[in-house]
């Protein structure tokens, strides 16, 4: 594994059901040697079996939580996250919630991280927790604006096999 690896912090990011998760324990098999950080809003929402819609005083709940904990991680590096600051952020952004600009400052203070973008390109899975079908083209698109070039791998397969065959030089 080159050095710089080593020194990453990799976040899985993209829309609701676009394999952030699938891709996110497939990888917990193939890499021992890193640490990895599950989707903090979801663990929160299950843990409390919150399920949509939700209102904009639970949203701020979520959203301080997640804050607090994704500012307050010590984590191992090399580390792989399943999700991060971003997606809650562009989650705000798109409902107008009051706590988007505290998300976009939190973000921005993590400019050095790398990501791996999950397109929309796999059939959308209904579950308790997912909010809107619709609004996937508009998230990755999202994704896409905010993030430099420079800072992400854009996945283009529509499997989990090829999905790790894309990013599996950056970690073997």
């Amino acid at each position: 594994m080159d050095s710089h690896i080593k020194e990453q912090i990799w976040i899985i990011a993209g829309a609701e059901s676009s394999g952030k998760t699938t891709l996110f324990n497939q990888l917990k098999w193939y890499l021992p040697h890193c640490s990895f950080i599950p989707e903090l809003d979801r663990k929160w929402l299950e843990d409390r079996h919150y399920t949509p819609p939700f209102s904009e005083a639970l949203l701020s709940q979520l959203f301080e939580y997640c804050l607090h904990e994704y500012q307050s991680l010590k984590v191992l590096l090399p580390c792989i996250m399943d999700t991060d600051i971003l997606n809650l952020m562009i989650w705000a952004e798109h409902l107008q919630h009051p706590m988007h600009n505290a998300l976009q400052r939190a973000f921005e203070q993590h400019k050095n991280r790398k990501y791996i973008l999950c397109p929309p390109n796999i059939p959308f899975e209904p579950d308790p927790l997912r909010t809107n079908e619709s609004t996937r083209s508009w998230v990755w698109k999202r994704h896409l604006e905010i993030l430099p070039a420079d800072q992400c791998l854009i996945l283009k397969s529509d499997s989990p096999e090829g999905r790790w065959e894309e990013i599996n030089h950056l970690f073997i």
